[in-house]
């Protein structure tokens, strides 16, 4: 909504985007009175402009110039009181059966030519001696134009003349004065109504002396209607004197501070600043347009310091930017823009004396700013130029031996490790990958300043290799996650038995582990974290994370083992970091997420319900500490989602898994095209879909599924560590739909990417059996449902369980099979080591082919190995239950 440039004699502006209601007349219904009232408007606006003649012809015939405010100040005009209804508004300030308004107007290019950075942009149109301003506007770098919809009246005499004026504002609440003005002309009503139903759009050449200015072009839609037709208007309101005095004295300092920008005529400035001055003086403190004042008096008189090298000015201007910032707390509409001018002028008492304390303040400002700020906006783009051409002056070029030598403007870089921290720490508030990319940038420049002999090059190297390996985590580039291991090992080598490269390097290897599946990594990993715990004794204030690290060590290590004792140690290490992390402790929702984690992997093991009930309650309070934007919420949301559905296997509760489907819904909201976690999100739902498929046999659940995993699919390119589960999940869904709809292409489909699964794992993979049997399933289903013999022999060739291979057996009476069958069996328990919880089955596998084999062959020595398998999965099998059902 807009609202008006201040007319005199009402009280001070109103905040942007609120109206002022119009006052009542003490008698609406006296009519002659309102007509008085218009006729002494007349007089008196008649009165006001003889007055300007007077004063221009008093310039022109003696050529001096008196002060500027008398030139613009018209003596003070009684204006009548805003009728009852907007439609009174109307009647009273146009006439005729017909009436004409302003729609919307649209202009292009606001921003070009500026010297300033704007807040926001507004017209005004001034008619019959009212006049209206559109809402204040602020636009987006990428934004070509902008357009106001509101409804302004005007004349309804075709030959009436209208002026349209285009600002630039620089606060956006409230505002004070017009602003810089960018054009302004004047216009006839019937033109306008002739353009707008032509579509022509008012074309703006640049002005006078300039190559470029802003609005090249304005498009004003104007309509007719009927007297009889009552639509919501906007109509001026009236200031009282003392804020019209401040009005009239900030819109002369604007003009005459742009006009300086084109000629550099310095009593141009001298004026503009004095006129600031008394603008600020009347704004008293507690005054709502008190922080605008000062920053326009700050702003003239950098520009003063800028032409004339008059530092003191400087530090005025810096204190006056301070106190204004002051004034506008976190959340203000133009603290940000306040923040960015007090920075850059930080930066120019920096360059000139080299105060490092100017330096780091600028710093934290600026970084504030791109906190704060959407990427698209003036402001944050301006700070990033700002950092970006401080980061192009390379210390060499300062001589440290001439302490009289002026620093450029923006110097204050390569930072200092410490500084680089605070910024890093800043950047992963939020998941911004620009922010993360400049980061990484800056630490670079630092590495290639400080020397391999400087002390706090290992300080650098640790705080590069950490924000690697964020980025890695974040974005998925296996080039970081190399480059941040190495600087570990460099930032190790440098300075041996340091807790932080111990813990980095250690976190770095194990992913570096499931990303490769390289063993001596993992090992190599957990031997870095108990190193490190051994620093970080009972009662140390970081012991905390040194724990969470073993504990991620020992579970992966699990999960490529099956080693219980690992997992064991795993779930005792973090029930320990968390105990070290109350309420209130900054990363409890991680460890939180952690324990859960592990409970629920040893609840899949064990089929611990009570695990599975405590993995609930955990997730469930870290989300409590991650709002929705947060960066980890995605990750508790997969995790209480997956323990939902596990819940809902087990119990049977729907509810559970209508729970589950809605959480990984609202993670994959989070998870846009281009984040790296995309693909994760995408098959979570899809498995969690064909779950309630199977369920409840909604087929809408099954053709989602299909087209997410797909999706997911088509992420993860050849080479992926995700892609051969993803291709199996998705042939199993196909596979499924052919059983429903019996369409053949799902069938061949699903095979087809059966068999890439297959492919894409070596043998040493754990997940190469699953792939296997998979295979042979849709290989089977197949041949079941065809007839093909040759599918039957590819199935029976790959297949690792003896029944399959016995069905070629049994239609052929051909022994190669059975021996074939055996030495699969054989491959299949060779991949599943002492402790893995599917070891039992394989077992069973090798000795039931055996058996089969003694049975057609006669060898003894295949019946007393089938027998000593049995019994050894039996003993396994006894041992898990008994392990079950004491916890």
């Amino acid at each position: 909504m807009s609202n008006f440039v201040p007319d005199p004699l009402n009280d001070c502006p109103s905040p942007p985007g609120k109206l002022e209601e119009p006052r009542n007349p003490e008698h609406p219904q006296d009519l002659g009175g309102a007509i008085s009232e218009i006729v002494q408007v007349a007089i008196m606006t008649m009165l006001a402009t003889l007055y300007l003649v007077i004063v221009m012809l008093f310039r022109f015939t003696t050529g001096s110039v008196p002060n500027a405010l008398d030139v613009i100040l018209p003596p003070l005009i009684e204006e009548p009181s805003h009728p009852e209804h907007p439609s009174d508004l109307e009647e009273t300030l146009f006439s005729g059966t017909q009436r004409i308004a302003i729609i919307s107007i649209r202009a292009t290019d606001l921003t070009l030519g500026l010297r300033r950075i704007p807040a926001g942009f507004h017209v005004t149109i001034t008619a019959n001696g009212a006049e209206w301003q559109t809402s204040n506007t602020p636009v987006h770098v990428d934004q070509a134009a902008v357009e106001w919809n509101e409804r302004i009246p005007l004349p309804s005499e075709p030959v009436s003349k209208v002026q349209v004026s285009v600002y630039a504002s620089f606060e956006l609440g409230p505002m004070l004065g017009h602003g810089e003005l960018l054009r302004t002309f004047e216009i006839s009503v019937g033109e306008l109504l002739d353009r707008s139903e032509k579509s022509n759009p008012i074309i703006s050449k640049p002005k006078a002396g300039e190559v470029i200015s802003s609005c090249t072009s304005l498009v004003i839609t104007v309509v007719k209607r009927h007297s009889d037709q009552h639509d919501a208007i906007i109509y001026p309101t009236t200031p009282s004197t003392s804020c019209d005095a401040l009005i009239l004295r900030t819109d002369a300092g604007y003009r005459l501070l742009a006009r300086y920008g084109r000629t550099q005529n310095s009593r141009d400035l001298e004026e503009s600043i004095t006129h600031f001055r008394h603008a600020s003086d009347l704004c008293p403190v507690g005054h709502p347009c008190r922080p605008a004042a000062l920053f326009n008096l700050a702003s003239a008189k950098v520009v003063n310091c800028q032409g004339n090298e008059t530092y003191p000015e400087l530090d005025i201007a810096i204190s006056l930017y301070q106190d204004a910032l002051d004034l506008r707390p976190a959340g203000h509409l133009d603290r940000a823009m306040t923040q960015l001018y007090l920075a850059i002028s930080l930066l120019s008492r920096f360059a000139k004396q080299w105060l490092q304390a100017d330096a780091d303040a600028a710093e934290e400002l600026l970084s504030d700013i791109l906190c704060a700020c959407p990427a698209n906006s003036h402001v944050y783009r301006a700070a990033v130029f700002v950092i970006e051409t401080s980061a192009l002056h390379p210390a060499g070029s300062i001589d440290a031996n001439d302490p009289g030598q002026e620093r450029p403007v923006g110097f204050m870089f390569p930072l200092s490790p410490n500084q680089l921290t605070r910024r890093a720490v800043r950047c992963l508030r939020r998941d911004d990958p620009h922010a993360i990319d400049e980061v990484i940038s800056l630490h670079y420049d630092a590495l290639g300043y400080y020397s391999a002999t400087h002390s706090q090059r290992e300080q650098l190297l640790c705080n590069l290799g950490s924000m690697l390996f964020i980025r890695f985590e974040r974005q998925g580039n296996i080039q970081g996650l190399n480059k941040s291991i190495a600087f570990q090992r460099e930032a190790l080598a440098l300075r041996p038995g340091r807790f932080e490269s111990l813990n980095n390097l250690a976190n770095g290897l194990v992913t570096s582990f499931q990303q490769r599946g390289d063993v001596q990594e993992l090992d190599e990993a957990i031997a870095l974290h108990k190193e490190a715990l051994v620093l970080r004794p009972v009662g140390h204030p970081d012991r905390s994370m040194s724990l969470n690290g073993l504990a991620n060590g020992l579970c992966t290590s699990f999960d490529h083992r099956g080693n219980v004792q690992d997992l064991d140690e795993a779930i005792a290490l973090h029930k320990e970091a968390l105990n070290l992390r109350p309420v209130g402790h900054p990363d409890r929702f991680m460890s939180l997420i952690n324990l859960a984690n592990g409970l629920s992997t040893r609840s899949k093991r064990r089929s611990n319900g009570q695990d599975l009930d405590e993995v609930v309650t955990l997730h469930r309070e870290a989300l409590s500490f991650l709002p929705v934007g947060h960066p980890d919420r995605s990750t508790s949301l997969i995790g209480l989602g997956n323990a939902l559905s596990i819940c809902f296997e087990r119990r049977g509760d729907s509810q559970n898994l209508d729970e589950a489907i809605a959480l990984h819904r609202e993670t994959l909201t989070s998870r846009r095209v281009g984040h790296p976690g995309r693909s994760l999100s995408l098959n979570s739902l899809s498995n969690q879909l064909f779950t309630r498929f199977n369920h409840r046999g909604n087929v809408q659940d099954l053709d989602e599924a299909i087209t997410l995993q797909g999706e997911a699919l088509s992420l993860l390119l050849v080479g992926h560590p995700d892609r051969p589960s993803s291709l199996g999940d998705l042939s199993i869904q196909l596979s499924a739909r052919f059983q429903y709809q019996s369409n053949d292409q799902d069938l061949d489909d699903a095979t087809t990417l059966q068999k890439e699964a297959l492919a894409s794992r070596l043998v040493s993979h754990p997940g190469r059996l699953l792939s296997l049997n998979s295979l042979t399933n849709r290989l089977s289903t197949r041949f079941q449902h065809r007839g093909n013999i040759q599918d039957l022999d590819e199935f029976a060739s790959l297949n690792g369980l003896a029944n399959r291979l016995s069905t070629r057996f049994q239609h052929r009476g051909n022994g190669q099979g059975l021996d074939e069958a055996v030495m699969l069996h054989r491959e299949a328990l060779s991949l599943l080591q002492v402790g893995h919880p599917d070891r039992s089955l394989s077992l069973n596998n090798v000795g039931h082919g055996l058996f089969t084999r003694f049975n057609y062959q006669g060898n003894v020595q295949d019946l007393e190995e089938a027998i000593t398998l049995h019994r050894e999965a039996l003993a396994l099998y006894r041992s898990v239950t008994q392990i079950a059902s004491s916890h």
